[in-house]
């Protein structure tokens, strides 16, 4: 019988995703006991001021107003605050790869995994960015399934929890403006009309902190593991200091690259949205690069927000040179700090930051316009006709 010399292609199921799953929780609720992160302890000090009387009349400083609802879940659990704030992290997963896979199969639930394991080893458990995560990615999803209502709600809900999901907006007005031929400004609306509730909300219960968490993000300096960071770092002119629970990079070269990258940052996102309008570029590729920008642009960075990226990530075939910025990620912390190797931190830091663009470029470069299926029904937003 003859023999054929075709390599066999590894074919991931629903078992292999839930042992990987298993697995990864176990390490997880080991480190969030063994190895702690400082997160957990202001987590666990908003929890329980919310819960002083009068109720709710603390909010937050650092996080948007509905993170106070995840931050009191773990309260509901018999366990100390630490494990059981890993806990709810870990359910979370549990939801998204359940419903990730029903949708987009095991090989995107092996990709999660995989990028979830490389770059935030020992930090998921420990960071609230899951859920918001969650949440902007069953926003794309539901938007891939043309569920429009849907994805807005998700994408309005994972605002609340961190505001990034708001990059996701314009993508979403344009793709169901192509797909519709309307424009549906009354989702727009309604984001906006969210976000006003809750702020009023905050208001009436303790005035002083309405606005707290946007505060805070604009007066943050440039953290060390943001693009600025670390183009200032070799560039010299600044000094660093520990403030906002980060090590930050101040000085008047910060703050100028800072905001000269965040506006190249935006220029590169409207051409994204020119492209989707045009169809040259699919809903899942803009969305990919827009949520990547971002990390790139943005003078504060952390570890942990490449659990916002992973998700949407997965979507897409693997990416060497990112996995490989994911890896290097976790070197630059917590690994390099818990050995005592910091004069390794900016080579590090600057190889993410090159690895990551480099991957944005690739994805740019190979991304995919609208399916076949869907290029019929949908429109070019520039055409003469419309």
């Amino acid at each position: 019988m003859p023999q054929s010399n075709e390599p066999i292609k590894k074919q991931w199921s629903m078992p292999h995703v839930w042992i990987s799953f298993v697995i990864f929780s176990v390490f997880e609720v080991y480190f969030a006991e063994k190895v702690r992160e400082s997160d957990v302890t202001i987590y666990r000090r908003y929890a329980h001021e919310a819960l002083m009387s009068p109720l709710l009349h603390h909010w937050p400083n650092a996080y948007p107003a509905l993170s106070l609802g995840v931050f009191l879940l773990p309260r509901v659990f018999p366990l100390s605050y630490r494990m059981s704030f890993a806990l709810t992290t870990i359910i979370v997963l549990g939801l998204l790869l359940s419903s990730g896979s029903r949708h987009h199969g095991a090989q995107w639930g092996m990709r999660l995994m995989g990028y979830l394991a490389i770059g935030s080893f020992g930090l998921f458990s420990q960071r609230y960015d899951i859920f918001a995560a969650a949440m902007g990615f069953w926003a794309v999803s539901a938007a891939r399934q043309h569920q429009w209502l849907s994805a807005w709600v998700y994408s309005i809900l994972g605002f609340l929890l961190k505001m990034w999901p708001a990059v996701l907006w314009p993508i979403f007005l344009i793709q169901e403006r192509r797909e519709t031929g309307h424009w549906r400004f009354d989702r727009l609306l309604s984001a906006i009309t969210a976000e006003v509730v809750v702020i009023l909300g905050q208001f009436l219960l303790d005035p002083d902190q309405m606005f707290s968490s946007l505060k805070y993000l604009l007066y943050r300096p440039v953290n060390i593991a943001s693009t600025p960071g670390v183009l200032a770092r070799w560039l010299g002119d600044h000094h660093l200091i520990f403030a906002y629970g980060a090590v930050d990079v101040i000085g008047p070269l910060p703050t100028d690259l800072a905001t000269a990258i965040f506006f190249l940052g935006v220029l590169l996102g409207l051409g994204i949205l020119w492209l989707l309008a045009k169809g040259s570029i699919g809903l899942t590729d803009s969305s990919i690069l827009a949520v990547g920008l971002l990390l790139v642009a943005m003078k504060v960075s952390s570890p942990q927000y490449l659990i916002w990226w992973a998700p949407l990530l997965a979507l897409r075939r693997g990416t060497p040179i990112l996995l490989a910025a994911f890896a290097l990620t976790m070197l630059a912390y917590p690994l390099e700090t818990m050995l005592g190797l910091e004069f390794l931190n900016l080579p590090t830091l600057t190889m993410v930051f090159l690895f990551l663009v480099i991957g944005l470029v690739r994805l740019f470069l190979h991304r995919d316009t609208d399916p076949p299926k869907n290029r019929s029904r949908s429109r070019e937003l520039f055409s003469p006709t419309t």
